[in-house]
């Protein structure tokens, strides 16, 4: 197992990033953060509101 991976890192080479990919990769990480912080500024304002015109 050892020898297998001392063969893998001696036979790849570095694969190189091109825009297209490093645009593809922005594209996907956004496409998961932006509703990701849209729901938690959603939950954020609904907790808000009830504290504001329920508790007071």
């Amino acid at each position: 197992m050892y020898e297998k991976s001392e063969t893998l890192k001696t036979n790849e080479e570095m694969e190189k990033l091109t825009l297209k990919d490093f645009m593809a990769i922005c594209l996907a990480q956004y496409s998961i953060l932006i509703p990701l912080g849209l729901g938690v500024l959603f939950i954020y304002f609904i907790i808000m509101v009830l504290i504001t015109k329920v508790w007071f």
